[in-house]
């Protein structure tokens, strides 16, 4: 894997896509997807090296003071498991990518049905039938789209819980 250069020279290739002051700088979403294309990395790679020298991704920069970069950092690199993304499953789950995770794995056995329209934030007329681990993994690829999503349309139960497969 191709590793990022040091600060110094970041904040030169990042200068037209920085903001901030130079002890708190953060990189808008252009300068990240710059950097993926050149050094051949995904983007949520190229977020975890900036972090780890402290630039702040612009869609984090409101999370600073609750957030160390290298606690983002932690949170992306995390493998998280949802079990169920309805009512409460889905707005987690979206909760979750807008504060920086990297990784989940999505289970649900369900469809979206029209008593759903009222209470799940991924249940539009147009979701109405389809699975909703799949609703919700594209839903919140739209949010963070370099996240890395896994949607399982099963149930997680005491027997497959155990070994199921986390990458």
């Amino acid at each position: 894997m191709n590793a990022l250069p040091e600060r110094e020279h970041l904040l030169s290739l990042l200068a037209p896509f920085l903001q901030g002051r130079a002890e708190e700088v953060s990189v808008r979403a252009e300068g990240i997807r710059l950097l993926a294309k050149t050094f051949r990395l995904p983007e949520r790679e190229v977020m975890l090296a900036l972090l780890r020298q402290d630039i702040w991704p612009l869609r984090f920069i409101r999370s600073k003071g609750g957030f160390r970069a290298e606690d983002i950092a932690q949170l992306m690199d995390l493998r998280i498991l949802i079990a169920g993304c309805g009512g409460l499953g889905g707005q987690v789950a979206e909760l979750l990518a807008r504060t920086g995770a990297g990784r989940l794995t999505l289970c649900d056995p369900d469809v979206f049905e029209e008593s759903n329209l009222n209470r799940q934030c991924f249940c539009t007329e147009k979701t109405l039938g389809r699975p909703k681990a799949e609703v919700c993994r594209e839903g919140l690829l739209d949010i963070a789209p370099y996240m890395d999503i896994e949607a399982c349309v099963t149930a997680l139960d005491e027997r497959n819980l155990p070994g199921f497969p986390h990458r």
